[in-house]
């Protein structure tokens, strides 16, 4: 059995702190951890900022209700309806392989997203 010291301490850093002053930093720190595949797998917490101001992005103009929601986010379950078929510029890792790949790692691609989507939650 090996011990992830650097993700015991992580653990600790959680408990020490608030919540959710700390989350994404947190969250990043679990991440970059517990992704040893190197798997594209962005860290997503269905919080839904994200799918409440779609009016904010201009590739997403589409994707409005006309109130800055998407028109395929459901408000009760706070999930999105059309998941598995979701448009692209829905899907982190299919946008970071198609269009950002050549410019950005895949660490720091996500680290700028999570610091788009901490701005995001500010905002609801």
């Amino acid at each position: 059995l090996t011990i992830n010291y650097k993700f015991l301490n992580n653990i600790k850093f959680w408990f020490s702190t608030s919540f959710p002053k700390n989350f994404l930093e947190f969250s990043w720190k679990i991440f970059k951890n517990i992704n040893m595949d190197n798997s594209l797998n962005f860290p997503c917490y269905k919080c839904g900022a994200c799918c409440r101001q779609v009016n904010k992005a201009n590739v997403e103009h589409n994707l409005d209700r006309g109130d800055g929601i998407c028109r395929y986010f459901n408000e009760k379950t706070n999930l999105c309806d059309i998941y598995e078929n979701r448009p692209d510029i829905c899907r982190v890792d299919f946008m970071y392989k198609q269009h950002f790949s050549k410019i950005y790692n895949w660490n720091d691609f996500c680290e700028y997203n999570l610091k788009i989507c901490e701005q995001l939650q500010k905002n609801i």
